[in-house]
């Protein structure tokens, strides 16, 4: 157990980046376990986090993939445009955006399907001028102009002060990129159910592996019925999936 131990040390200063230091709780949230290896250290980690709720899909060795298939289409542009918000970039930033969303459109074009919703998004990149980091902020999609760069300015401080807990009203922002993202989003009737047939002997007993820490197998996940108590370590098989 010690690679799943180091795997659960990794991943958890992943979550712990992605939900405590941006001020989120890991608590008030559900673990799903995707990939190949997520039911292997899922359980584990919600321990170390102190989730009470994990997911583990049918076949999560392909859910990434399953994902992809049933997903919308979309493309993203990016330009440098390093500026202040408020100032004399207006046109440029302005020039940037237009040379996008025409590029944009013209992907969408080639791509669009019979029911489906064409939809073109804009972000900047902004920061405080003296800063090494930026926050995506969201640009109202009609003809930018002075107030509505005063907005989006705005909406930068508030995102700071959400993700970091201050923000610095009376400090000038700068943008530092231009992004476009053009997506195709289709109707829910015409999108894809991607279907996993059950591989044979699902739920069957596997041979057990050395388990340390009082772990016990094998097991069929399942042949674990919900609502019924388990206690101590328990490893399973079933599909694409080995759970502990």
């Amino acid at each position: 157990m010690g690679a799943v131990e180091l795997a659960v040390t990794n991943v958890l200063r992943a979550v712990e980046a992605m939900t405590v230091a941006q001020g989120r709780d890991p608590r008030d949230f559900v673990l799903v376990a995707a990939g190949g290896a997520g039911p292997l250290i899922a359980c584990e980690l919600a321990s170390e986090l102190d989730i009470e709720e994990v997911v583990i899909p049918p076949w999560p060795g392909s859910f990434s993939a399953c994902g992809l298939l049933a997903s919308e289409l979309r493309r993203d542009w990016t330009r440098t445009c390093l500026v202040r918000a408020i100032g004399d970039g207006l046109r440029e930033i302005s020039d940037g955006f237009g040379e996008m969303e025409r590029e944009a459109r013209a992907w969408l074009s080639d791509v669009s399907s019979p029911g489906s919703h064409l939809l073109v998004l804009r972000t900047v990149a902004a920061r405080y001028v003296g800063q090494d980091y930026e926050l995506d902020v969201a640009v109202p999609p009609e003809k930018l102009t002075e107030e509505g760069l005063v907005r989006v300015v705005a909406g930068f401080h508030e995102a700071h002060g959400r993700r970091y807990g201050y923000d610095l009203p009376n400090q000038p922002v700068e943008f530092v990129n231009l992004s476009v993202t053009a997506v195709q989003r289709l109707a829910p009737e015409s999108r894809g159910r991607p279907r996993c047939a059950p591989a044979a002997g699902d739920g069957a007993p596997w041979p057990s592996p050395h388990l340390s820490g009082g772990a016990r197998g094998p097991y069929g996940v399942p042949r674990v019925r919900p609502r019924r108590a388990r206690h101590g370590r328990f490893a399973g098989r079933t599909g694409d999936r080995t759970a502990v």
